[in-house]
């Protein structure tokens, strides 16, 4: 992991689960990192604990199913740190309900949430480096 030393990561999905665990790992390997999940209070809490142990992080509360709101913590990751190295897009969603309860609009969250904003991280981060003549 020492590779990643002083790269940059955008970490999604970065208050729980395999995000937090990421980011702890990351973070170990001397990563400065950007943590994105829709729970403040949590990521301050991640963000605090890794600052005690040496790891340079910030967090970026948001919801990875809004482009807008990814380009624009791309543009503030970007303006903190002059890049975005490394993407991990770890956020996920789960609706625990029986199939035939299932409706659409949910379906319609898991997919944006699970799947759909891996393509929009890489678009928001790639965007700016495009615009900024990377």
């Amino acid at each position: 992991m020492s590779r990643f030393r002083g790269q940059v990561a955008w970490i999604t999905g970065a208050s729980t689960g395999i995000g937090l665990a990421v980011s702890r790992r990351l973070g170990a390997a001397g990563c400065r990192l950007a943590l994105t999940a829709r729970d403040s209070g949590r990521l301050s809490q991640e963000v605090e604990q890794l600052a005690a142990q040496g790891v340079e992080a910030c967090a970026f509360a948001g919801d990875v199913t809004d482009r807008a709101q990814l380009r624009d913590i791309a543009t503030d990751i970007e303006n903190l740190w002059g890049g975005i190295d490394v993407l991990f897009a770890c956020a996920g969603t789960y609706v625990p309900t029986d199939v035939d309860r299932f409706s659409a609009d949910e379906c319609d969250l898991q997919m944006r949430t699970n799947v759909g904003h891996i393509y929009s991280i890489g678009d928001a981060a790639f965007l700016y480096q495009i615009l900024q003549g990377v």
